[in-house]
């Protein structure tokens, strides 16, 4: 195989991988091995001058690899951020918000939260009666731990 053919396939694919990487979740990975298949064209092009065309200007070889490799760096950036982010949906997010008492026995009863009904219960006896004001301390399974709102 030639070098004019083996540079130009390796920019081909690497192309397409870092195209392949905007529509299957790979991580950054499929990026990465196209950044470095263009940067292998790239010195295959800049080793041998005889092939340089139009198409395969070293520069702009460059120029996409270095691209590519930045959006990567910047995908990964933002896929680690978000993972970190607190949870924002279930009953795990509901830890600190308010609500009010719908019915209530001692120390079981029923809430309404964001527009909800919730099983609840406390850690100890609440003398609470419909409409006074609690808040979410906890969760266990589908029953919400409340306490008096202060």
């Amino acid at each position: 195989m030639s070098l004019d053919l083996q540079a130009q396939l390796l920019i081909a694919f690497g192309f397409l991988f870092i195209l392949a990487e905007s529509i299957v979740p790979a991580f950054g990975l499929l990026a990465i091995v196209g950044a470095v298949a263009f940067i292998w064209g790239g010195l295959l092009v800049h080793h041998h001058p005889e092939i340089h065309t139009v198409f395969l200007n070293p520069a702009s070889v460059w120029a996409v690899a270095v691209f590519a490799i930045i959006i990567a760096g910047l995908i990964g950036y933002l896929v680690k951020r978000e993972y970190f982010k607190p949870t924002t949906t279930g009953q795990e997010a509901m830890i600190g918000d308010t609500g009010q008492i719908i019915s209530w026995e001692e120390k079981t009863g029923q809430v309404r939260i964001n527009g909800e009904i919730w099983q609840a219960r406390s850690e100890n006896k609440l003398k609470l009666a419909k409409g006074d004001i609690i808040s979410v301390k906890g969760t266990d399974e589908l029953v919400l731990i409340i306490e008096k709102e202060k």
